[in-house]
């Protein structure tokens, strides 16, 4: 399995080649940023199904932390909001997932590309060239971790 530097190398190599091919969606400084965070997070997150897997942790941690300040917001005492918080991180961090299965797949790929493209439209108001460039940077992205795990098992 590659490690976290390969993954992070070759989408680096993705965002430059994708940035020289497409210089128009340089033009929105605030979306070509949005572009290379989201761009790297989906070069890591088909590894969520891992326990060991840091973009994990921090995904539970940032969940967790979202889901127990509403609950804070909206009735809970401070108690129950830091227990609500300990019980959904731990819960999220150790909720069983085979490694490899559905994060590990085409299907799960373009739905997750679609989904977080269609967040950048509601955010940046995009054409439909910058929203089918944008779906294809991150499709590119995550598939890329497909690609080079599946080159890890020959």
């Amino acid at each position: 399995m590659p490690s976290w530097k390969v993954h992070l190398f070759f989408d680096s190599l993705l965002l430059l080649i994708f940035f020289r091919l497409f210089p128009t969606i340089n033009q929105n400084f605030l979306l070509s940023i949005q572009l290379v965070i989201l761009s790297y997070l989906l070069s890591f997150l088909p590894d969520i199904d891992s326990r060991k897997s840091k973009i994990r942790t921090f995904l539970a941690f940032i969940s967790a932390f979202l889901i127990s300040s509403y609950l804070f917001i909206f009735g809970f005492d401070l108690i129950q909001s830091i227990f609500s918080f300990i019980c959904i991180f731990i819960f999220l961090k150790l909720f069983p997932m085979k490694h490899r299965g559905f994060t590990h797949s085409i299907e799960f790929s373009i739905l997750v590309a679609f989904f977080t493209t269609f967040s950048l439209w509601l955010i940046f108001d995009l054409n439909f060239f910058q929203l089918y460039v944008s779906f294809i940077l991150l499709f590119s992205s995550y598939s890329s971790h497909l690609f080079l795990d599946s080159l890890s098992r020959i």
